[in-house]
């Protein structure tokens, strides 16, 4: 249980520098001409937030019983893979941000393509992590034999 409530934590921790990171640079669009150091200590969590989730994901999966494997199949560690992805696109966006802090403005373009191409790569890996336990789901109501309640839902 406690790899659940880790990763768990982990999951809701980089929500909020997610939400950290979009309003700061709200704040840079909107004509603040505060540095970069906040986005770059937000990135920096949101990379160790992501990384915490995905070895809860991988904890989980060893020490499932033989059953529960056999419901969760591949997808537990389906999970801790995209998780692991979305922690190196974020350590991506640190590198962006310490580029921008540093203000190394000769290599502002590279940081730049950097920065969209892993906001472009987190996409599909939060769709993939989200199929993932979609379909954990659905083998577990398939185990179960019949449309089975899962914490008080019934599709």
């Amino acid at each position: 249980n406690r790899w659940i409530f880790r990763a768990a934590f982990g999951g809701i921790m980089y929500g909020v520098s997610l939400l950290v990171l979009g309003a700061t640079l709200a704040a840079h669009m909107a004509g603040s001409s505060s540095g970069f150091m906040m986005e770059l200590l937000a990135s920096l969590f949101m990379s160790i937030s992501m990384v915490a989730v995905a070895r809860a994901a991988f904890m989980v999966d060893r020490r499932l019983s033989p059953i529960a494997r056999d419901v969760a199949g591949c997808w537990v560690l389906v999970v801790a893979g995209a998780n692991f992805g979305m922690a190196l696109t974020a350590l991506c966006t640190v590198l962006v941000f310490s580029t921008l802090a540093d203000r190394d403005y000769e290599n502002i373009c590279f940081a730049t393509y950097v920065f969209r191409w892993s906001m472009l790569v987190t996409l599909p890996l939060q769709s993939l992590g989200g199929v993932a336990i979609w379909r954990v789901r659905a083998r577990a109501e398939r185990y179960a034999g019949s449309r089975a309640r899962i914490e008080g839902w019934d599709d």
